[in-house]
């Protein structure tokens, strides 16, 4: 009987492993960037649409939804944080004024209004930026460029 791991190629197992952690990562990634703003704008779309979902009865979890709040607009700022201009910034502006508006609206349809709920969202973006940051300055260093520390400009190392 055949043993199910082949001893003959112990860096196979290996090749898998990076296979699973750094290139397949890497290739959505590239897809992100490809179609970053449909990806934030069908982002954007599913979490207003949670965000003014009638309840028929006020949801009473303590802390619970704002670990929701931060993680909906991380993942609607994510994608735009990946792209290096001017306009990223005054997208997170903006999405931090609709959360604003989506928190003034939501007592007309059965929701609580919380500036709880504004300072997770604000929370979530801040983070959605630092985590496309780190993930820009890792797929930079995978390509060898160094990025100018505070601008995220790639320079071609010579």
């Amino acid at each position: 009987m055949r043993p199910l791991v082949s001893c003959r190629k112990p860096g196979i197992w290996l090749i898998m492993l990076k296979n699973l952690f750094w290139e397949m990562p890497l290739r959505l990634m590239r897809l992100v960037r490809k179609y970053r703003y449909w990806c934030s704008v069908m982002l954007l779309l599913i979490t207003a649409l949670f965000s003014l979902e009638t309840l028929a009865q006020p949801v009473h979890a303590i802390g619970g939804d704002k670990v929701g709040h931060m993680l909906a607009y991380l993942s609607v700022i994510f994608p735009v944080g990946l792209k290096h201009n001017k306009l990223k910034y005054l997208i997170a502006i903006g999405l931090v004024l609709f959360s604003g508006i989506i928190e003034l609206v939501q007592p007309y349809v059965n929701r609580q209004c919380e500036l709880g709920d504004l300072i997770a969202n604000t929370t979530g973006v801040a983070l959605g930026f630092l985590l496309s940051w780190i993930v820009c300055r890792a797929l930079a260093w995978k390509k060898g460029r160094k990025i100018r520390p505070l601008t995220g400009i790639y320079l071609h190392l010579s």
